[in-house]
């Protein structure tokens, strides 16, 4: 058995504004957006997939991620 697991549970996503961020994952996802969770999270729920969730906290402005 590996070590960390066997897939992928979630995805995260630093955001500058999760509400913005929320409205338009939502329209690409074609879901409705989720609660804000402890003010800076939004975890969209994949069946059979990965979670997508957005952080607000995470965000660092300026800071690019490749």
């Amino acid at each position: 058995m590996p070590a960390i697991g066997l897939g992928i549970g979630a995805v995260f996503v630093p955001v500058s504004d999760i509400e913005l961020a929320k409205a338009w994952y939502a329209r690409l996802l074609q879901v409705e957006p989720p609660e804000t969770t402890h003010g800076h999270l939004a975890v969209f729920p994949r069946s059979g997939g990965a979670r997508l969730v957005l952080d607000a906290r995470i965000f660092v402005p300026g800071e690019r991620r490749d």
